[in-house]
């Protein structure tokens, strides 16, 4: 039973320890989960547009040069038109590149990292659904740290001599019994 008194406060102190240890690593698998789909969905993103643009441009603005140039009577005015067309078209693409891409990716690596949600609400899907996670995960962390400090303070009590000093004289004048 005095084993139990003595050692308490250290089994506590690791079982607050444990604790803080898995909140840090939710924070961590978290941020790589947004730092994962924010680079990929920019590489992907000026990728795709870079090549969706290219195919663009040269299929569809020859079909339409040749037909606009028949049209107007001028192959250089058609061909005007169509850049600029193609242009404004890109334009916009680079305006919504953030929520056609970098929202697709969240929920598939939050999967793949396998965070843990200990409210069980809905699973992450957007970009300020994930950063809501990190800043919960990140106070869950900061609490664990409040907890282990006090726990470390407890275990610094429970050692100091005035309180350990009986508890070695009681065992050595219980043994002796």
């Amino acid at each position: 039973m005095e084993k139990n008194k003595l050692t308490a406060p250290v089994e506590k102190l690791g079982l607050e320890v444990k604790a803080y240890g898995e909140a840090k690593l939710n924070t961590l698998k978290l941020q790589t989960a947004k730092g994962l789909s924010q680079g990929i969905a920019s590489v992907t993103s000026y990728l795709l547009l870079f090549i969706l643009g290219s195919a663009f441009v040269l299929v569809l603005s020859m079909g339409l040069i040749l037909f606009l140039g028949e049209k107007l009577g001028s192959y250089a005015t058609a061909a005007f038109y169509v850049a600029g067309a193609l242009l404004l078209i890109l334009i916009i693409l680079m305006l919504v590149r953030k929520y056609l891409f970098r929202n697709s990716f969240i929920p598939g690596f939050v999967d793949m990292f396998g965070t843990e949600d200990t409210e069980g609400t809905e699973p992450i899907k957007n970009w300020k659904e994930l950063d809501i996670a990190i800043m919960k995960s990140q106070v869950q962390e900061y609490k664990q740290e409040a907890r282990i400090a006090k726990q470390v303070a407890r275990v610094k009590m429970s050692f100091s001599p005035e309180l350990l000093i009986p508890t070695i004289l009681k065992r050595i004048i219980g043994k002796r019994k």
